[in-house]
């Protein structure tokens, strides 16, 4: 729901004394771009200026993430955004699109990465609507895919297979890739007690993201446990 409209679409404004209703920000400008792109309505609110970064790294990727906006559509890798949970990553994966949504950027897409795997899956029911050559003609034509929570699906032979084809066809054809992802690769979290990208995507996927990515870390608590403890 529209932090600032509730879900009525519309706000109040006075003006010569008179107040009247006047359609929210929500239904003009990267809104409906951000809903075409299947951004969850409770995230479309979400910009770049609203995040608030916990430490000094996290500040340090965030001016990195600014100058790949100002940099779009001329960016040469994608974006692999890593961090425990609550640390701000998908509010800052939609935080870039709605920047470039507001450069009049459409065409983005974004999915949660076991939703997506999912709709594959779904094709292969009788009576399907749609076909998996559809929806990967979906994710790798788009300028922009924004994968969320990578990794939060349980790794297989086909998961693997079917994240390296999106992510090998998207490399060839110039076109990046945001991902948000829990787990941390071993280089930026010695001790990961819990594992590993490389345990949730495997080898090659983790492989072809180094390629395609620059890696960012937001190690920080989580902000909700935060919110709540205060």
């Amino acid at each position: 729901m529209c932090d600032v409209c509730k879900g009525s679409g519309f706000v109040m404004v006075e003006k010569d004394g008179t107040e009247y209703a006047t359609p929210c920000q929500c239904q003009i400008g990267p809104f409906p771009i951000l809903e075409k792109a299947g951004v969850p309505e409770r995230l479309r609110s979400k910009t770049l200026g609203q995040f608030k970064a916990q430490n000094v790294l996290i500040e340090n990727y965030l001016k990195r993430i600014r100058k790949w906006c100002e940099t779009w559509p001329k960016v040469d890798r994608g974006l692999l955004i890593m961090g425990p949970t609550g640390t701000g990553k998908t509010h800052v994966s939609v935080g870039i699109m709605r920047e470039l949504a507001e450069k009049g950027e459409c065409g983005m897409v974004f999915k949660d990465s076991r939703g997506l795997m999912q709709e594959f899956r779904d094709t292969y029911q009788d009576g399907s609507r749609l076909t998996e050559s559809v929806i990967m003609e979906d994710v790798t034509t788009c300028p922009l895919l924004v994968l969320d929570d990578l990794g939060a699906e349980r790794l297989t032979e086909w998961t693997q297979a079917t994240m390296e084809q999106i992510l090998s066809a998207r490399y060839n054809a110039g076109l990046p890739v945001i991902i948000t992802t829990n787990w941390m690769d071993s280089e930026l979290l010695p001790d990961g007690s819990e594992g590993f990208l490389v345990d949730r995507v495997g080898a090659r996927v983790r492989s072809r993201l180094w390629e395609v990515c620059q890696r960012m870390g937001f190690l920080a608590p989580d902000y909700r446990e935060q919110a709540v403890k205060a």
